[in-house]
């Protein structure tokens, strides 16, 4: 949906949002398409600096883990960045972003050094803490607070004094474990590329992120959500509620079986996560699966269906493909996964002709 803001009804800001690593041509080009007066300032590695005058409430987009207000943007330099942004900042006033809700009383300071928390001298500390509560009359309460001010350096060489406008729960502590978060699952979804009304598989569905994205967010007519994990269906039972849930269907179904449930040439788009092999005991070797699965996948495809598959096994797809008759790929995407290097691949059908 078109988000059009008017610059004569809200003032540019600065804003900086994070997401997983690796995605940030996927994420600008949605936020170009979805936003009217974006102005991208940085690209920077699983983030952007863009500029818009949308109040931060629209903006929560859901590739997103956290959306900050920019207060202060300079460019880096010397041994320890940090202390002097802050002697910077402590220079000169700044204006708070406006939040909704209740008025805040208390504010923290948290330093971040190249995507790592990370300690910083007392004295500079308390000399940001001073002059942010002199600034905006809010009280220190260094372990929970109502603010979070951010001094964050990133090591393309700028660093960003901000203030935290969203806060997501950790999805350390909230998923379960080989789930995939739900920016990431709505990134996977985004890359697909659905048409309106669009039959979905997801033949590894697990906790259910990738059919839970697909039905609340995107076009789709119909998402076949299959596992042979029968905890993990359970859950995905109970997270697809309410209209999503009489356009899904959810079964035990083993990759083999797909056949016999899904006639051929009848989807629009595969979107998987299936096992790497790096951690989970599979009933038979990895390549073998592998290449199964992606001769099975270009069977169910309509003609100008796709397949987006995300998965750490990046050398192996790609050999599959280069020797598939039918499976070329057209576009990858290199990302970080839970500190892992994986790819998301989008694979189209297509004869190759050989001489």
């Amino acid at each position: 949906m078109l988000i059009i803001c008017s610059k004569m009804i809200h003032m540019y800001a600065l804003y900086y949002a994070n997401f997983v690593s690796g995605l940030q041509g996927l994420v600008a080009d949605t936020l170009k398409r979805d936003i009217q007066d974006l102005l991208i300032k940085k690209t920077l590695d699983g983030a952007l600096v863009f500029e818009t005058a949308c109040p931060h409430e629209r903006l929560q987009h859901k590739c997103f883990n956290n959306l900050f207000a920019v207060l202060n943007l300079r460019e880096a330099t010397g041994q320890r960045p940090l202390e002097a942004h802050i002697q910077a900042v402590c220079r000169r006033p700044f204006r708070v972003a406006p939040v909704s809700g209740k008025a805040p009383r208390s504010f923290r300071i948290i330093t971040s050094y190249a995507n790592q928390l990370t300690a910083i001298g007392e004295n500079a500390r308390r000399n940001a803490e001073y002059h942010i509560a002199c600034q905006t009359g809010l009280r220190l309460s260094r372990s929970k607070s109502d603010v979070e001010f951010w001094f964050l350096y990133r090591t393309e060489g700028c660093s960003l004094f901000m203030q935290r406008l969203s806060y997501h729960a950790s999805f350390d502590k909230a998923l379960h474990k080989g789930e995939l978060t739900p920016p990431l699952a709505y990134a996977l979804c985004v890359a697909a590329r659905l048409p309106k009304d669009a039959l979905v598989l997801d033949p590894f569905c697990g906790y259910g992120a990738i059919p839970k994205a697909c039905l609340t967010y995107f076009p789709a007519r119909t998402c076949y959500a299959f596992d042979i994990n029968d905890e993990a269906l359970a859950y995905t039972r109970r997270a697809i509620t309410g209209a999503a849930a009489k356009r899904a269907i959810i079964r035990k179904l083993d990759v083999y079986a797909l056949p016999s449930l899904i006639p051929a040439g009848s989807l629009d788009a595969i979107i998987t996560d299936p096992p790497w092999g790096l951690y989970e005991r599979l009933p038979l070797p990895l390549p073998r699966l592998y290449t199964d699965m992606l001769e099975l996948f270009a069977i169910m495809l309509k003609p100008h269906g796709s397949i987006t598959l995300l998965t750490a096994q990046t050398e192996l797809v790609k050999r599959i493909v280069e020797e598939s008759n039918t499976l070329i790929i057209e576009e990858t995407i290199s990302v970080l996964v839970s500190g892992r290097k994986a790819s998301i691949f989008r694979l189209k059908t297509e004869v190759k002709h050989t001489l």
